[in-house]
C-alpha cells in the first residue's frame, strides 16, 4: 500500500474554498498521481485506489472523489467540514447522476464524532438519501 499525504492548502485559508479545491485536484492529476505512477508499481484500476480525509480533508476528499469518477473506488471522509457554499457547481452537477456515483464508487463512507456534527452535515447526509446516492453514515461517540 502506497500512502500519499499532500499539503491540502494550496492556499492561504482566507481564500475561497473552491479556488483552494481547484488548485489541490490539479497538483494531484497532473503531479502525484503521474509521479507515483512513473516511480512505483501501482494500479491504474480504480478498485485499487482509495482517496480519504480528515475535516477539510474529509470534503475535499468528498468532492475529488465525486468529481473524479474513475480515479477512486473508496472514498473515506472522517469528521468532514462542511460550510455553505463549499461545494463546487462541478461536484453539484455530478449529484445528478446518481447512478454513476453508485456504479462508480465501491464505497463512500463519512464518520464523525456525535459532539461534531454540523447541521450543514446532517442537511449533506439527507441529500445523499434523497438522491438514492449509496453511502455509509457513522456517528461514534
Amino acid at each position: 500500500m502506497i500512502v500519499v499525504v499532500p499539503e491540502a492548502h494550496a492556499y492561504d485559508v482566507d481564500s475561497s474554498y473552491v479556488k483552494n479545491q481547484a488548485a489541490i485536484d490539479e497538483e494531484l492529476f497532473h503531479d502525484i498521481i503521474p509521479f507515483l505512477e512513473a516511480h512505483y508499481n501501482v494500479s491504474h484500476d480504480s478498485r485499487e485506489r482509495a482517496i480519504a480525509g480528515l475535516s477539510m480533508g474529509g470534503l475535499q476528499s468528498i468532492e475529488t472523489g465525486i468529481v473524479h469518477l474513475g480515479y477512486f473506488s473508496w472514498i473515506g471522509a472522517f469528521s468532514p467540514t462542511l460550510f455553505p457554499g463549499d461545494l463546487s457547481d462541478e461536484f453539484k452537477n455530478v449529484l445528478q447522476n446518481p447512478n454513476k456515483i453508485n456504479e462508480n464508487l465501491r464505497l463512500l463512507e463519512i464518520v464523525t464524532g456525535d459532539s461534531d456534527i454540523p447541521p450543514e452535515l446532517i442537511g449533506f447526509e439527507n441529500h445523499l438519501c434523497e438522491l438514492n446516492i449509496q453511502h455509509v453514515y457513522t456517528v461514534l461517540p
